[in-house]
């Protein structure tokens, strides 16, 4: 296995690493509402996610053995913290939490549908109950007050593991550590669907916000 050395690297580095091991890179294009090479490098050099070259395991009587001759292919791992935000005095069983319904970035108004609960990328070596406090901080901190209150309820926490193709990288096969956990802000707005903006390298995101009824699936696709 190898990993990709981001230190130092350029996009024109990782696009050549990446279709050397089969990915279409020139499918990441913002235009058609997926990240693009230099969102992936920002997200290998903040330390969100790690590339990791394989061969492909031959299929067989062998149960899967490697084969030196197989094509070599490789994964993007991500730690992901997934948040069920809900309001005071509110309980699991109802299942009310905090949906994010879409994503608009920047000045092209280019619009993303999300329908799930607060999702962020661990950073590397970040425990997740900080990662809880840092979500909320960036993803919810334009709509919440000066005196907002996390309080995480530790024993909703689960961690489960899911592997898929990328909805952000076309192509990228992606292998997410989705930790799962539910919290209790106090300082949201009273209202029922809200915005919120983060400042991004895109440029500003602004998000919409609704509280809906959500239960856990059997495998969370995480952010993406």
């Amino acid at each position: 296995m190898e990993t990709f050395a981001h230190e130092g690297a350029t996009t024109a580095n990782l696009g050549a690493w990446l279709a050397r091991r089969g990915v279409a890179v020139e499918k990441f294009d913002r235009a058609r509402g997926t990240k693009n090479l230099e969102d992936l490098l920002i997200e290998l050099k903040s330390g969100e996610s790690v590339l990791v070259s394989e061969r492909e395991r031959a299929s067989g009587e062998n149960g899967g053995e490697m084969n030196e001759d197989a094509r070599e292919t490789c994964v993007r791992y991500v730690d992901v913290l997934t948040l069920r935000v809900r309001r005071p005095g509110s309980n699991a069983e109802d299942g009310m939490c905090l949906i994010e319904k879409e994503q608009i970035f920047g000045k092209n108004e280019l619009k993303r549908r999300r329908n799930r609960p607060l999702s962020e990328k661990m950073n590397f070596g970040e425990h997740w109950r900080d990662c809880v406090e840092r979500a909320v901080r960036e993803e919810l901190g334009s709509a919440l007050g000066d005196d907002y209150v996390v309080e995480t309820l530790e024993d909703t926490y689960k961690l489960c593991v899911s592997e898929e193709m990328s909805a952000s990288y076309p192509g990228l096969r992606s292998r997410f550590a989705l930790h799962r956990v539910d919290a209790i802000v106090h300082g949201l707005p009273d209202e029922d669907e809200f915005q919120s903006e983060e400042t991004t390298h895109r440029g500003v995101l602004r998000a919409t916000w609704r509280f809906e009824k959500f239960r856990w699936p059997e495998t969370d696709p995480g952010p993406a």
